[in-house]
């Protein structure tokens, strides 16, 4: 390990450690006002309840654990979209690329998640309807992955959150921190994975508003109980200002081509499925949500240059 990587890697460490405290405070509330990031991204990762924090190794890495966009071995790049339909006029979307730089340089990515409520009734103060407005909310990510060596990674992501909705617009920064451990090793099954996710100041809005956004700290572990074809994966959640949310998954490849997945989490059962071809591959998994409007459906597509 050189120096460059040794001082980047502590950096990062020193710049997670200062932050953790705040996360402790609990008030019972499931989500802040950046709500719809939490429905995450992947149809691998919903299939798994969420426990994917020490298993991004694929293009959605740049939402879940940007240390991982360092991972694609002869592959030089990834992209990666999703599409998440859903009821009562909403719309979810993520796309990401991710390109190798070279030996020892490191790993760009950049992704872009999208979140839409169409059709919602305006009224004035009095109550006459004036018509629909939509809700249109988007965050924009630049992300960096260094592998440290063969086990240890490290990475970062800078995000720009836009919010749009009845004329006004809400505008903020933050970045997530993250660190990998993947090791190569037939013999050292444990995976693991943690990321500070959301570090902002907040979202400020044309009317002078501002809206705090609270950081979420996951921690991962992953183990192969059979090397490749059978992982038992865990992760947990512990958003700023909310209680501890544990997600817990399996994924099996009976084939060398195709993947099973379960996966369970407070909020509800997952399943899914994975068809894997040359540089294709092809991700769907159904969640029964227990406090959801709806239950979701997501299909991923993600191919390798």
């Amino acid at each position: 390990m050189n120096f460059y990587k040794l001082t980047i890697g502590l950096m990062l460490v020193l710049c997670i450690a200062p932050v953790t405290p705040v996360l402790a405070e609990d008030s019972g509330r499931r989500f802040d006002n950046l709500a719809w990031m939490k429905l995450a991204v992947g149809s691998s990762a919903q299939a798994l309840g969420g426990a994917y924090t020490a298993r991004a190794h694929d293009g959605t890495a740049t939402y879940w654990n940007p240390a991982f966009i360092e991972f694609f071995g002869p592959f030089e790049g990834q992209i990666t979209a999703m599409v998440l339909p859903l009821s009562l006029e909403r719309r979810a979307a993520f796309v990401s690329y991710i390109q190798t730089l070279g030996a020892g340089n490191g790993s760009l990515g950049a992704g872009w998640h999208y979140y839409r409520i169409g059709s919602i009734e305006e009224r004035a103060a009095d109550g006459t309807r004036l018509g629909s407005m939509e809700d249109l909310q988007n965050a924009f990510s630049i992300s960096y992955g260094l592998a440290l060596n063969s086990d240890w990674k490290v990475g970062a992501s800078i995000k720009y959150y836009l919010h749009q909705i009845a004329g006004e617009q809400g505008q903020g920064l933050g970045v997530d921190l993250a660190a990998g451990f993947n090791p190569k090793r037939e013999w050292l099954r444990w995976e693991f994975g943690a990321t500070l996710k959301d570090v902002s100041p907040g979202i400020t809005w044309t009317t002078g508003r501002r809206e705090d956004v609270y950081p979420t700290l996951r921690a991962g572990a992953a183990y192969h109980i059979i090397y490749e074809k059978l992982i038992a994966a865990l992760d947990l959640e512990l958003p700023g200002k909310q209680k501890l949310v544990p997600h817990a998954g399996v994924e099996w490849w009976p084939w060398a081509r195709i993947a099973l997945r379960f996966g369970l989490d407070f909020y509800g059962l997952h399943a899914g499925t994975g068809y894997r071809f040359g540089p294709y591959q092809i991700d769907y998994s159904y969640s029964a949500l227990i406090e959801g409007i709806s239950n979701e459906h997501r299909i991923t597509v993600m191919y390798k240059l």
